[in-house]
């Protein structure tokens, strides 16, 4: 069974081994080896997903994780501006993904945000061709809104703005 939680300063080691090895795995053909190994230090990094998970703002929601027999399978965290929602992480354990963990954890940052923030609408960025993300946000709901520049380096292709009304 799997239960959804917000995240505590022990779940930091499992949070930062689940997202580098998403990372690796989602975006391999994707964006340059370099790249992938530059976001996973800058963002995935044990001290800063620590420090992550202490917060809980409007600003930024911590972490939240989806366990399943005691042990961390999936992450999500995200952040409210005005009455919109934003998703900024969602990743389950690889060899795991199609099992409803995703699905969970979304349900719950969700309802969060409405409850909590009265939010209107959920935003979310996906890698222009990531084959795993698009089809998950868009089975949820979220539509295309437009193609942008990728925030942290332009030369690593685009992202595409995918929004749902709540």
């Amino acid at each position: 069974m799997i239960t959804v939680r917000f995240a505590r300063e022990e779940d930091a080691q499992a949070i930062a081994d689940i997202c580098r090895e998403a990372w690796r795995v989602t975006y391999e053909k994707l964006y340059s080896k370099e790249y992938i190994e530059k976001v996973i230090s800058d963002f995935y990094n044990l001290n800063r997903i620590k420090q992550e998970c202490k917060s809980l703002s409007k600003d930024w929601h911590g972490y939240i994780v989806a366990e399943e027999n005691q042990k961390v399978v999936g992450c999500i965290g995200g952040a409210v501006s005005d009455d919109a929602g934003f998703i900024y992480v969602l990743y389950v354990k690889p060899n795991l993904k199609g099992r409803g963990i995703g699905s969970a954890l979304l349900t719950f940052l969700t309802t969060y945000q409405k409850e909590h923030f009265n939010i209107l609408y959920q935003e979310v960025n996906v890698t222009t061709g990531n084959d795993m993300g698009i089809p998950f946000y868009k089975k949820h709901g979220f539509q295309f809104i437009e193609e942008i520049p990728n925030w942290i380096d332009e030369s690593e292709g685009s992202v595409n703005r995918y929004q749902r009304t709540i």
